[in-house]
């Protein structure tokens, strides 16, 4: 049995968190001593670490606790969403920093770019392309070209 000081330095969380998944049902010690201390089994580990997962994939602590109970078939669903989430809030934020650039080169009496970037559109000439599609060990890619180049002679 480890000491939730022990505990929480395997687990990399305070103390204090570990008291708090405890009020919250996410994780309670294997057992609590006459003196109120705070006994955890090393196999413990694996939950928590699940917990802290799921936690910095931006899971609410509210949520955490179902989705604990789910079998990975049951948890991929949820998985992604939540990265479509943050897809979306990496967007966002994204949008919020352009807008901030654009201020502070204001309130600097800079101009402001009226485009970002430059495109320029190129005509491309016509190609033939051909492929061998195979999965090959890198110690093979020699063999896979000299395949390619006889292929192209041939053709």
């Amino acid at each position: 049995m480890l000491t939730i000081g022990e505990f929480s330095r395997l687990g990399r969380v305070s103390p204090r968190m570990l008291r708090h998944y405890d009020a919250l049902g996410l994780l309670c010690p294997q057992a609590v001593g006459e003196n109120g201390y705070r006994y955890y089994q090393q196999e413990q580990l694996e939950r928590l670490l699940r917990i802290r997962r799921l936690q910095d994939y931006g899971f609410p602590l509210a949520q955490v606790g179902r989705l604990l109970g789910l079998s990975d078939e049951e948890l991929l669903p949820h998985l992604h969403r939540r990265r479509l989430d943050a897809h979306y809030e990496v967007y966002r934020m994204q949008e919020r920093l352009r807008e901030m650039e654009a201020d502070i080169l204001r309130m600097e009496g800079r101009p402001m770019p009226e485009e970002m970037y430059h495109v320029t559109v190129m005509p491309d000439p016509e190609q033939t392309v051909f492929g061998i599609r195979c999965t090959v060990p890198v110690a093979k890619f020699h063999d896979l070209f000299q395949e390619l180049r006889g292929e192209l002679a041939r053709r």
